[in-house]
């Protein structure tokens, strides 16, 4: 298990503030990750000297590798349901820029 705590872009690694963006926004991965892991993650500072931030990378990271293939099939189609249902509200430029984080998100999940 690796777990990124800078930018890795070119590997595939989200920097920590793009993964709190995600955990802001999407609940169906805060639910995976649960929403005690995910607040920990949310409140942590990344100038607090990288020990908290990895801590809870780490401790997310396992939630979602370790999730069961039920619960990732039913947060992927809750996320489905939801978006079908905003999608008309939701601005173009917004919806492309969630669909490719999810897109990454999912393969990521199935890999």
């Amino acid at each position: 298990m690796a777990v990124a705590v800078n930018e890795f872009h070119t590997l595939g690694f989200a920097a920590t503030q793009e993964l709190k963006e995600v955990l802001r926004t999407v609940p169906e991965v805060q639910e995976l990750v649960g929403k005690e892991e995910s607040w920990k993650l949310l409140g942590v500072k990344e100038q607090d000297g990288g020990i908290g931030v990895r801590s809870y990378l780490k401790s997310a990271f396992t939630k979602l590798m370790t999730a069961s293939d039920e619960a990732v099939s039913k947060a992927i189609a809750n996320l489905k349901t939801r978006l079908n249902s905003e999608s008309k509200r939701l601005v173009a430029v917004t919806f492309w820029l969630w669909r490719s984080t999810l897109i990454q998100f999912i393969s990521f999940l199935h890999s």
